[in-house]
């Protein structure tokens, strides 16, 4: 006996993004999966399956993010003051105390050329902070194609094996991911940047995975089953790609219980 299916997924959700210095949303409005598959009965004992699912292929995703670069400006002008040859200038200039040095106003030369730099590189001066809105677009994003096969076979009457091997297809999905940051609303940022449009690209590099998996089913009466599993499959995201906020177990054991 041969048993065929073909399933249709459409999908639309939102995504929010709760990161701190750049919270934002984003929503994908239409998503559609082909998943095609077969089971063929061998005898009353031996089944083989097969099943294929297409790529996830998400139109441009779009959405929004607020950013508050003020750390990232703060980071940048104490790496300037740092340097040792500015120290050194500053040393040669102004005396031992640098940078440090007591202005007539109480301030320091420090903050008085800080305050000239921001006159001079920022058209307001720094005076609005450096929180920014973006419009934006994120494109390249999709879900990866799989390609699977499994036999499960019933030795003896109470007994169940089954295996199967699963083709992961993530180096076409997880591959280049662009970001355009549009219509910045912070003529700071933007005279940092260039303008108020930012384009940007993540490489991922991620590799395929073959993930394979064995389980064993006990019947032990008409009503209740007894199963064990075991997969394996070996991290997709290279060394370079690899993230603390984000494990990828490459081993999986499972027990289950019905009645």
């Amino acid at each position: 006996r041969l048993q065929l299916w073909v399933v249709l997924v459409r999908s639309q959700f939102r995504i929010k993004i709760d990161h701190g210095d750049a919270p934002g949303r984003f929503q994908i409005r239409r998503e559609i999966l082909e998943v095609l598959g077969a089971i063929l009965d061998v005898n009353e004992r031996c089944s083989v399956g097969f099943s294929w699912t297409s790529p996830g292929r998400f139109p441009k995703m779009r959405g929004e993010v607020n950013l508050d670069a003020a750390q990232g400006v703060e980071t940048f002008k104490n790496n300037i003051f740092a340097e040792p040859e500015v120290q050194a200038v500053a040393n040669l200039l102004l005396g031992s105390q640098g940078f440090n040095k007591q202005t007539a106003n109480g301030g320091t030369v420090g903050g008085l050329l800080e305050g000239l730099a921001k006159n001079m590189l920022f058209p307001d001066g720094g005076r609005n902070g450096f929180n920014t809105h973006y419009d934006v677009e994120l494109s390249g994003v999709q879900l990866p194609q799989t390609l699977g096969v499994g036999i499960a076979v019933e030795p003896v009457a109470t007994w169940r094996v089954a295996a199967d091997l699963k083709w992961i297809n993530w180096s076409k999905a997880f591959d280049m991911i662009r970001i355009r940051a549009l219509n910045g609303t912070n003529a700071d940022i933007n005279s940092i940047l260039g303008g108020p449009d930012v384009e940007t690209g993540f490489d991922l590099g991620w590799r395929d995975q073959l993930v394979t998996s064995l389980g064993l089913e006990k019947a032990l009466s008409r009503r209740v089953m007894v199963r064990v599993g075991y997969n394996y499959g070996r991290n997709p995201i290279p060394d370079r790609g690899a993230s603390t906020s984000m494990p990828i177990a490459e081993h999986h054991l499972t027990l289950g219980l019905s009645w």
